[in-house]
């Protein structure tokens, strides 16, 4: 049963209209359920806000102290496949260049024209759909025809340097014959050398590599489309051989492996010298890793060698 009454404020100049829910002999009004509503818990003796912020910014930090040696190692991992990664894009931009430089080359010689900035534009659509592939046991024909054009390339360019030995004089056809060849080379290693880069970069975001997936399909076209940017950007292809040549290479040619080497060597010699203080014994693993004091002994002895040996 509902019921319904009508309050009249007189001081208030108001009219307030109580609710009242009768169910046998209970009785339920808006009075009752708001004196009944529990009251929010506040703890007036607990921390304050600055005192909370400084505990979370101690906590944040000790987290990260902890996890700091783990994170330079891994840093230090991914620095060789950072430097390589960056390297084949700077090696697929060149590619991309000259395939381009000798594809409009070839159509100005026929008479027909196109600007360079199209030609790359070309030059990508035709490779998208095949940067897609997996892996190079998916595009193994284009390692032959690299290798086939390279060789047919290389007889044409010994067959005009007889040609052209009594009297020196270029023939057009053959040139642009051997530019068509070494265009067709560089197309498929355009491929070759894409897939290396595409699968760390899908290793590193976590795609899926067992099928073809959507994004396979995103992160393989923006890289794409970073060469072509790149490439549009600056189309000189000895910018890239002298940024690439003088940083990554340089880096994994001779700095890295240097490194690399002073610190193998130091930790066998710390291995050898808790052998000898009888710290472990010479069965143990050899999992030992040499820190910076290490480094620097080796160090300082090489230097003294080499400085003794002038």
């Amino acid at each position: 049963m509902l019921s319904c009454f009508e309050d009249s404020g007189a001081a208030r100049g108001t009219v307030n209209y109580n609710m009242v829910f009768l169910k046998g002999h209970y009785s339920v009004s808006d009075a009752t359920m708001e004196s009944t509503k529990p009251e929010k818990h506040r703890n007036h003796k607990g921390m304050s806000w600055p005192t909370a912020a400084i505990f979370i910014v101690g906590d944040m930090m000790g987290g990260g102290m902890i996890a700091l040696p783990i994170a330079v190692v891994n840093a230090g991992q991914r620095l060789v496949a950072f430097c390589l990664c960056l390297t084949q894009f700077g090696i697929a931009t060149v590619l991309t260049l000259l395939a381009a430089n000798n594809l409009s080359n070839l159509l100005a010689a026929v008479g027909f024209p196109i600007n360079f900035c199209y030609v790359v534009l070309l030059i990508a659509a035709v490779l998208w759909p095949f940067v897609m592939l997996k892996s190079p046991m998916d595009f193994w024909q284009a390692a032959v025809g690299a290798a086939v054009s390279s060789t047919v390339a290389a007889m044409l360019i010994v067959a005009g340097a007889i040609h052209d030995a009594p009297v020196c004089r270029q023939i057009g056809w053959l040139s642009q014959l051997v530019n068509v060849m070494i265009t067709v080379h560089v197309l498929p290693t355009v491929v070759i050398v894409f897939s290396p880069l595409a699968q760390q970069v899908e290793e590193w975001t976590n795609v899926p590599q067992r099928h073809f997936s959507a994004r396979r399909f995103a992160i393989r076209s923006l890289i794409l489309f970073g060469i072509v940017f790149t490439a549009e950007s600056i189309p000189h292809f000895g910018v890239f051989l002298d940024l690439v040549g003088g940083s990554t290479i340089t880096l994994m040619t001779m700095l890295l492996p240097s490194v690399f080497y002073l610190f193998l060597s130091a930790s066998h010699n710390k291995r050898k010298d808790l052998i000898n203080t009888m710290q472990i014994s010479p069965d143990s693993p050899d999992n030992q890793l040499a820190g910076f004091v290490e480094l620097y002994k080796v160090v300082e002895i090489s230097s003294a060698i080499s400085i003794g040996m002038q």
